[in-house]
């Protein structure tokens, strides 16, 4: 949201292939230079894979691929319920939704 106006970038690099499916790939920049490059499907969209520099001291900023799989839709907008993370073919989290409940009020006992 407001991408140009906090000064950062957003260039298209081409097409590219993630996870098998044909993709359009954008570089996004941010300000202080930090990039994430995205791989979006040429089908419907979606966010497929988003590629970043581990900030990870532990992970000695190796290159993350997160994956985005398992699209759902809530109400009206698709959502990834699966987010793997791999560092070359090694996967090192895997994160699965099980329900999405968007706007549902949430008691403030919930959060002592």
């Amino acid at each position: 949201i407001n991408y140009r106006a906090k000064c950062h970038q957003a260039i298209i690099s081409g097409t590219d292939t993630a996870a098998g499916i044909s993709c359009v790939k954008i570089i996004f920049t941010r300000k202080n230079g930090d990039a994430d490059t995205c791989y979006f499907s040429r089908q419907d969209f979606s966010l497929v894979k988003r590629q970043v520099v581990s900030k990870n001291e532990e992970m000695e900023k190796k290159v993350l691929d997160i994956f985005y799989t398992d699209y759902r839709q809530v109400d009206a907008v698709k959502i990834p319920f699966v987010s793997t993370m791999k560092v070359g073919n090694q996967t090192v989290l895997t994160i699965t939704t099980t329900i999405i409940k968007p706007n549902e009020p949430i008691a403030d006992t919930e959060f002592n």
